[in-house]
């Protein structure tokens, strides 16, 4: 698919809940469906992005297959929240 159809688009109230309510998922089997014809369908490692002990964003990694392990998106929340911080 082509990365333009996913730009620009609003969240869909399951998304939209799980970035608002910014709790962390892990392996998590989602399906989405971010427009009428878009549907990922897949495992999903969800963080919350902290600065200042406020929600700031929310990182999702996502893959068709099961994640092994968060380690990426662990390294890559701690590095955005340390240089947010500073900031």
């Amino acid at each position: 698919s082509n990365v333009s159809e996913y730009l620009n688009l609003s969240l869909n109230d399951k998304l939209e809940s799980l970035v608002l309510n910014s709790r962390e998922l892990k392996n998590e089997k989602i399906e989405l469906e971010i427009k009428s014809d878009i549907k990922l369908t897949g495992y999903f490692n969800i963080y919350p992005i902290i600065i200042d002990n406020d929600r700031s964003g929310v990182i999702i990694e996502f893959s068709s297959n099961a994640l092994q392990n968060d380690f990426v998106v662990k390294i890559f929340k701690n590095l955005l929240e340390n240089k947010l911080s500073n900031y």
